[in-house]
C-alpha cells in the first residue's frame, strides 16, 4: 500500500468515533467518539471551501461548500455589570468574560501540553527567553506569545496561535518520514478543565491541525483548518477545509462527550474541554488502539472559541 493510500485510510479512522454515520474530527489519523460509529462515504461535488462557519444543516453526511455564515457566531458574552446600590457601597466586582486584545497576554513561561498519540495531557514546558524545553529536547528561536507564535528548529518547524489565547500548535514532519502534522498543544497550566456539554451552547470555535497546511481551495494554508458551531442544544456542526468542497457534518450533543474516552473502529477519541483567559479551548485527540505508527501518528486539534 502506497504513503498516499495510508493516509486516506487513517483520515477516515479519525472521522469514524464521533457519530453513527457522520465523520467528525477527520485527519491525518486518528479516533473516533461513538460506540456504534461507521464511517461515511466521502462525496461530493467540486465547489470552492468557504471561510465562514457553517450554517447547521440536515442530515450526517452532508459533504458541501459551506454557506454563507447562519450559524450563531457567538462571542463570549460581555461582562455582567452589577446594578448600582441604593447607598454609596463598594461595587460588586465581576469577573470579565472575554479576552485580552490580541498583543495584550502576559506571556507565559510555563505550559501544560498534549502529544499526538496520547489521549490525555502528558506533561509540562518552560519557556526560558527564546528557549522551549519539551520533553528534554531544547527548541531555542522560540516565540510563543498569543497571536505571535514561531519555532523552527529541531523538527518543530510550524507553530500556530491566535490573539485570544496562549494555546499554541506546534508542527513538525515526524523527522522527515512523514507529512507536517499537529506533534503538541500547549497551553496555559491554569486553565480549568470541565466537563458539561451544555456549556458550548451557541459558542463556534476555529480549529487548528496540521498548522493548517491541510487546507485547499480558499482556505489559506496556515489558517484555520477546521471550525465547530454549536447550536442552543448543544448538537455539533464541524467544517472542514481538507479538501473542495469543504465537508460539513452534523452531530448530535449525546455523541460529545467530554468526561471519558471512546473506543471504535481502532481508534480511542478524547474531547478535552478547558476554560483559560475566559474563553473555552477544546483539544481533541485520536489515538490507534494498536499502537501509533509513522503513517499513524494519530490525531491532535486544538480548537479555540471565536
Amino acid at each position: 500500500m502506497n504513503q498516499s493510500n495510508s493516509v486516506t485510510i487513517v483520515r477516515r479512522r479519525l472521522l469514524a468515533a464521533v457519530s453513527t454515520s457522520v465523520v467528525l474530527l477527520a485527519a491525518c489519523g486518528g479516533s473516533g467518539k461513538s460506540p456504534v460509529a461507521t464511517v461515511a462515504a466521502n462525496t461530493g461535488t467540486a465547489a470552492s471551501a468557504a471561510t465562514d462557519l457553517p450554517a447547521a444543516l440536515e442530515g450526517t453526511t452532508a459533504e458541501t461548500t459551506a454557506p454563507a455564515s447562519t450559524a450563531p457566531v457567538s462571542a463570549a458574552p460581555a461582562p455582567a455589570t452589577a446594578p448600582a446600590p441604593a447607598a454609596p457601597t463598594k461595587p460588586v466586582a465581576t469577573v470579565p468574560v472575554s479576552p485580552s486584545a490580541g498583543g495584550t497576554l502576559a506571556p507565559l513561561q510555563k505550559f501544560a501540553f498534549y502529544r499526538i498519540g496520547n489521549p490525555a495531557n502528558v506533561g509540562s514546558a518552560t519557556l526560558t527567553g527564546n528557549t522551549l524545553s519539551l520533553e528534554g529536547q531544547d527548541y531555542a528561536g522560540t516565540t510563543l506569545t498569543a497571536g505571535n507564535c514561531s519555532i523552527n528548529t529541531n523538527g518543530l518547524t510550524l507553530c500556530s496561535s491566535v490573539p485570544t489565547q496562549n494555546t499554541f500548535t506546534l508542527c513538525g514532519n515526524n523527522k522527515g518520514a512523514d507529512k507536517i502534522r499537529s506533534r503538541y498543544v500547549l497551553f496555559d497550566p491554569q486553565a480549568v478543565k470541565l466537563t458539561d456539554v451544555a456549556l458550548l451552547k451557541g459558542l463556534t470555535f476555529s480549529g487548528y491541525e496540521n498548522c493548517g497546511q491541510d487546507n485547499v481551495g480558499t482556505q489559506a494554508k496556515g489558517a484555520p483548518s477546521a471550525t465547530l458551531a454549536f447550536d442552543a442544544s448543544s448538537n455539533l456542526t464541524l467544517t472542514q477545509y481538507d479538501r473542495v468542497p469543504a465537508r460539513v457534518t452534523n452531530a448530535p450533543s449525546i455523541l460529545v462527550n467530554l468526561s471519558s474516552d471512546t473506543v471504535n473502529n481502532g481508534t480511542t477519541a478524547r474531547f478535552n474541554l478547558y476554560r483559560s483567559n475566559g474563553r473555552y479551548v477544546i483539544i481533541a485527540t485520536g489515538v490507534p488502539t494498536n499502537g501509533v505508527t509513522t503513517t499513524d501518528p494519530g490525531t491532535l486539534i486544538a480548537f479555540v472559541q471565536n
